[in-house]
């Protein structure tokens, strides 16, 4: 099975992607002072979502179809 495009690097979809793709996530309290609700700040970072096909061979042969499966890429 070849693929349409040539395979890309983490780095090069989420550079694509560009700085609007980026959304903050609040996920707990850190241990640093703030003005959160126990006196201590959140921590945040921000995290880009795309739909992707990964390469590689144990990839192709898990799928169905004609084409290899989607997947998540979850980045910081």
């Amino acid at each position: 099975m070849q693929y349409a495009e040539s395979a890309q690097s983490v780095k090069d979809l989420v550079i694509a992607a560009g700085r609007t793709a980026a959304r903050p996530v609040s996920w707990r309290e850190g241990s640093r002072p703030g003005k959160g609700q126990s006196g201590f700040k959140r921590m945040y970072a921000r995290f880009v979502a795309l739909r992707i096909r990964p390469a590689g061979r144990g990839i192709r042969k898990t799928s169905d179809g004609p084409e290899p499966p989607e997947r998540w890429l979850l980045a910081e």
